[in-house]
């Protein structure tokens, strides 16, 4: 009674043997989640009952008609607590429910009771349902929050086959997610903005970013699924090496021999500092975030004439954020990359890493040095007179032996 007349009220269950120890549950319907995307689900978890049985549940939601099958879990939790408890969780449901033209459901459902005795009374309180405003291209057009496009506030959902060479580049959306059964792809020239996440449910092959053209994210996030990035080399000869630096994080890391499969095993190099030597390392090792690594070109490339060698990145991109840890000792060079699927400004790099008073040792002199490869090695493995790197520096520039290529302090996609 006292229940009743109240004005705020919560939910409860109590399992028995015979009712369900594998079903009862809170259940919510939403006729559909059109316009709508990247969900979370705040819910005050509760202990009417404290018992000597736990009972544990898990959050799911399922988008068949009936809400009976296809469930997704989305988390879990047990009543572990003392009478009178509230404990407030936010689950973060993602893409999955995102856009949906049907019935949507949600529930917790208990799962089992561990221990011995009486069971809880397990409750829920303030149940509250978060998401942001949506558009979603059909492959056509954008059909979503006032039929616009994209925005800073507005996330986006790719549905159909998009290009951004021939279908324009939208403003930066809230965030991006690619689904399955569509294509992406970031045109040669273009560039990609985003404000947040990037979600890739169509593979990795299905999100391609080309040669010369930038992903940028505004913030620091974790993206999910992995994308492909293409970027092609100076032109080489069979003999040739180059230096590479991946645009991808450390989540499922891309190994060197994966990378270029038809480069000799014995032919991937790092740089150590202290002896100022490269030094081959084993193919299988992973490519991180902001290493470099010297790769010769695979030994089935021509050795003659030059031509530009296309090295395609698998993985999860780099947003920024964190610490890139480069293996050195002492003073001497670190070979270092760009770790961005888009271009680095070389002028902020260096005033913001240049004569550190608080981090001495992590200072730079500010030159930075790009390997030019322009001297051809010679047959006994030695190169002639000059030098393979050019220089730049906030003062300006100077060239590696012939070569015409002029650092400009805009450092590359994988260089």
């Amino acid at each position: 009674t006292a229940q009743f007349a109240a004005t705020n009220r919560a939910i409860a269950i109590r399992t028995t043997g015979s009712f369900g120890e594998n079903g009862g549950s809170f259940v919510l319907q939403l006729e559909n989640t059109l316009g709508k995307g990247n969900f979370s689900l705040d819910i005050v978890h509760m202990v009417f009952d404290s018992q000597p049985r736990t009972t544990n549940f898990i959050v799911e939601y399922s988008k068949s008609a009936t809400g009976t099958s296809g469930w997704v879990q989305i988390g879990n939790g047990s009543t572990a607590a003392a009478f009178g408890a509230s404990l407030p969780i936010t689950y973060t449901i993602g893409s999955g429910m995102n856009n949906h033209n049907g019935p949507v459901w949600i529930r917790i459902r208990v799962t089992s009771s561990t221990g011995s005795g009486n069971r809880d009374t397990f409750g829920i309180d303030n149940f509250k349902l978060s998401w942001d405003p949506i558009t979603s291209w059909n492959g056509t057009s954008w059909v979503g929050v006032g039929g616009g496009t994209p925005s800073a506030t507005v996330g986006a959902i790719i549905q159909g086959d998009y290009n951004t060479a021939t279908n324009g580049v939208f403003p930066s959306p809230l965030w991006l997610t690619v689904n399955a059964g569509a294509t992406f792809t970031v045109a040669t020239g273009t560039t990609l903005n985003v404000e947040n996440a990037i979600t890739n449910d169509a593979g990795v092959d299905n999100f391609v970013m080309e040669n010369n053209a930038n992903i940028i994210q505004s913030n620091v996030v974790t993206n999910v699924g992995s994308i492909t990035v293409k970027r092609n080399s100076a032109p080489i000869v069979r003999l040739d090496h180059t230096l590479w630096s991946s645009p991808m994080s450390g989540i499922g890391p891309q190994k060197l021999n994966v990378f270029s499969p038809n480069t000799l095993p014995n032919r991937f190099y790092t740089y150590n500092s202290g002896t100022d030597q490269f030094e081959a390392i084993a193919a299988t090792t992973n490519i991180l975030p902001g290493r470099a690594y010297g790769i010769r070109a695979p030994n089935d490339w021509q050795a003659a004439p030059a031509l530009a060698w296309e090295g395609v990145f698998k993985g999860n991109p780099y947003s920024g954020g964190g610490n890139l840890p480069i293996p050195v000792s002492g003073t001497g060079f670190k070979l270092i990359g760009n770790p961005y699927p888009s271009t680095l400004d070389g002028t902020a790099f260096v005033n913001a890493n240049m004569n550190r008073a608080q981090f001495p040792n992590s200072s730079i002199s500010g030159t930075l040095y790009f390997y030019a490869h322009s001297l051809a090695m010679n047959a006994d493995g030695t190169f002639p007179t000059g030098t393979n790197y050019s220089t730049w520096n906030l003062g300006g520039y100077t060239l590696a032996t012939e070569t015409t290529e002029i650092p400009n302090g805009i450092i590359q996609v994988g260089q």
